[in-house]
């Protein structure tokens, strides 16, 4: 082969090397940069708060399975105190409307990636496009701080603990304690004697106190079987006088109709006396006042008046 057919040969084949190279390297630069323009992804849109330190190409998982990747991270222009991130999730891998996105990290200082998790119902699925429903999980520093914040209040009440214990258990104090014990334990030994001799002064009467009970037991069966009798003795005698009470009451009824009856027939005697007295009161009336006017007929009758002597 001639020198310059050789020289082109090996031109063409380190030109062909470097755009391959090219290649590999583009490639490989737009896999860093978490652009695959050879997936077909399903999007869906994330309002958080924060994002801690969350970028593009993050994976995205559900409960634990990489089902894709953050697409786009950007400020939510309706309210500006939000970030909108957008997922990508594989078409095979439906999502539903009980999911829940949060923040997640990997161990202590492994990369934040999207964390969707399922609760409850599954409920319908979610249609591209769609917003899910975001909740905001502390992170290994917020912790730590928070963990830093509560120590820092509680030392001063740790110390003075500390310092309280350290001024109760004096030596007098110890002291002392060690003296309340001993005689603590003398009262119990003596509570326990107490209760020993109690226990064996009530097995002394328990005998006693069976037969009292005993013959409590009889005086009251016979004060029972006394009520009892009495009972039946008032219920015979209430029943008696039910009946005595019952034929009084009649007795009363007949004498009350008779005294009503003789009362109407005395009070029509009584009316025709009164009018008959009537009668007689008004023909003295008369009588009178014919004797004040012609006082003469009552001694001679005239001659000329004959129907006086009638």
């Amino acid at each position: 082969m001639k020198p310059k057919e050789r020289s082109a040969a090996d031109m063409l084949r380190a030109m062909a090397t470097i755009v391959l190279g090219l290649v590999v390297l583009g490639l490989f630069v737009v896999a860093l940069g978490g652009f695959r323009f050879w997936e077909r992804l399903t999007q869906y849109t994330i309002l958080f708060d924060t994002v801690k330190d969350l970028n593009v190409g993050q994976p995205v998982k559900l409960d634990g399975m990489n089902i894709g990747r953050v697409v786009t991270i950007s400020p939510y222009a309706p309210d500006p105190s939000q970030v909108q991130v957008t997922i990508g999730v594989r078409d095979n891998m439906p999502l539903y409307a009980n999911c829940v996105a949060s923040i997640s990290q990997r161990g202590l200082v492994g990369d934040y990636y999207v964390l969707l998790t399922l609760q409850g119902q599954t409920g319908p699925v979610l249609p591209p496009e769609s917003v899910i429903i975001s909740k905001q999980t502390p992170g290994l520093a917020e912790i730590g701080a928070l963990v830093g914040d509560l120590v820092a209040t509680l030392k001063p009440r740790l110390e003075r603990i500390a310092t309280g214990l350290e001024q109760l258990f004096t030596p007098e104090n110890i002291h002392q304690i060690s003296t309340v014990l001993a005689d603590l334990e003398i009262l119990v030994n003596s509570a326990q004697a107490t209760v020993r001799t109690l226990q064996t002064e009530l097995d002394g009467v328990g005998a006693q106190a069976k037969d009292t009970l005993a013959h409590g037991t009889a005086t009251l069966d016979q004060a029972r079987d006394t009520f009892v009798m009495v009972q039946t003795d008032f219920t015979a005698l209430s029943t008696e006088l039910r009946a005595q009470v019952h034929e009084v009451g009649t007795r009363y009824a007949d004498l009350a109709s008779q005294v009503q009856t003789d009362l109407g027939y005395n009070q029509e005697q009584l009316t025709q006396v009164l009018d008959q007295v009537q009668r007689l009161s008004e023909e003295l009336t008369v009588l009178t006042q014919d004797v004040k006017e012609r006082p003469w007929q009552l001694l001679r009758a005239p001659r000329a008046f004959p129907e006086v002597r009638q």
